[in-house]
């Protein structure tokens, strides 16, 4: 237990520094690559796709199981202000 409390206690400013900017750029990669391979529109997908948008953006019903907290969590998503519906679900 104090090999572990005096290596925390040997930690230096820029270690935490060095986490903070490995984290940082995890999270840009990520959402870069996440953007990238986005669909450009839910025509080029003919599954469900089509179908969440718009029961989220209703409040409608999806098949069964009905999905009502994705349904639910959607709708808020379409309230955002930007893009269409479709992107933003």
């Amino acid at each position: 237990m104090e090999t572990k409390r005096f290596v925390a206690a040997g930690r230096t400013a820029w270690d935490r520094v060095g986490d903070l900017l490995l984290v940082v750029v995890l999270f840009a990669a990520s959402l870069a690559l996440y953007v990238h391979t986005l669909a450009p529109s839910v025509a080029t997908l003919f599954d469900d796709s089509l179908e969440f948008p718009l029961v989220s953006y209703r409040l409608g019903i999806a098949h069964p199981t009905g999905y009502p907290l994705y349904t639910l969590l959607g709708k808020l998503f379409t309230l955002a202000p930007w893009q269409d519906v479709a992107w933003r679900v």
